[in-house]
């Protein structure tokens, strides 16, 4: 998928990296080898997009403390029209951010830096322009937390300003 990959602009093939930098679609080359037909993609994507609700049942049991106002809120990301539309509208690989950028606001909350960064970078590698919004994500991070006191914070907040420029 990745490898054979190409566009057509004017008339000349060329990488679709030199359009876009997505390489969440290296994560899915051994997916898609296994099962090369555009329904692999369509089906992860569904499954990816239909874990955020994980994040989303732990944010809102954290903020709520309510088990099941987490329920329905995760219920409700789930039959939100803005997640149906990106999981029924074509494959698109900035999609994968939605789940990631949720999990690494949980962790964040949780302090847990070092998955946080796990999920900021799995963000940034979907799409060019998920950096701004790590960035925005990131100046939560700084003005709410106290980052003198974890050393894996300073990481993450390397990561978050390497991200932005």
């Amino acid at each position: 998928m990745v490898a054979h990959f190409s566009l057509t602009y004017e008339g000349f093939n060329q990488s679709r990296f030199a359009a876009h930098s997505d390489m969440f679609l290296v994560l899915l080359a051994p997916l898609y080898l296994l099962w090369p037909s555009p329904h692999t993609l369509n089906i992860f994507e569904s499954l990816y997009i239909g874990l955020g609700a994980v994040p989303v049942f732990l944010i809102a049991l954290r903020v709520l403390k309510n088990a099941n106002l987490a329920l329905l809120f995760a219920a409700l990301y789930l039959v939100s029209p803005v997640v149906q539309w990106m999981d029924v509208f074509d494959f698109h690989s900035v999609t994968f951010a939605v789940p990631a950028l949720l999990a690494a606001f949980y962790c964040m909350l949780v302090r847990r830096w070092i998955w946080y960064t796990l999920f900021v970078a799995l963000a940034l590698i979907t799409k060019e322009h998920i950096g701004l919004q790590v960035f925005f994500l990131g100046l939560i991070a700084a003005c709410v937390f106290n980052h003198k006191k974890n050393r894996y914070s300073h990481i993450a907040y390397r990561v978050r300003l390497f991200s932005f420029l």
